[in-house]
């Protein structure tokens, strides 16, 4: 990889080139019976990673430690990669 490289940067290539496929499937059990698929492509999760990220910068400085507070899911995820966009820990 070219030493300019990042997560987010890797992210947003995704989100331009291949916006519509998906980005993330998360299969959840917590219903009965057999799981239930929740997918969301790179474009759909470049719009959430923005908009979580924005609001992470109203109220965190860069470098600021940040608890992400979600249950095991695609938001869990959103959460993470926001926070990375960001600048936070």
């Amino acid at each position: 990889l070219p030493p300019d490289t990042t997560l987010i940067s890797l992210i947003d290539r995704n989100i331009r080139y291949v916006g519509d496929t998906v980005a993330y499937r998360f299969l959840d059990y917590s219903g009965a019976g057999e799981a239930h698929a929740n997918e969301v492509t790179w474009e759909e999760f470049g719009v959430r990673l923005r908009a979580v990220a924005a609001h992470v910068q109203q109220h965190a400085g860069p470098g600021d430690r940040v608890a992400i507070l979600a249950p095991q899911s695609i938001d869990w995820v959103v959460g993470y990669y926001a926070a990375i966009k960001a600048g936070t820990i």
